[in-house]
């Protein structure tokens, strides 16, 4: 499944959301763009890949299990 993460400048803010879905895109602010598409198997998957992206380090779910 691809995965695209949205970046918004003006809230300093990234979101991750299946792409082609676009159910989510009016909650966030007019100036958020796609700026990475991932591939993976599963949601934590493409925690981890967003996270690679950003240099966030290694993902660690917090109690939530979206697999």
């Amino acid at each position: 499944m691809k995965y695209e993460i949205w970046h918004s400048e003006s809230e300093s803010s990234y979101t991750l959301l299946p792409a082609g879905g676009r159910s989510a895109e009016h909650l966030m602010e007019a100036d958020a763009r796609v700026i990475c598409i991932v591939e993976a198997e599963t949601f934590a998957e493409a925690l981890q890949k967003r996270n690679d992206f950003l240099g966030w380090g290694e993902y660690k779910a917090h109690g939530l299990v979206f697999d």
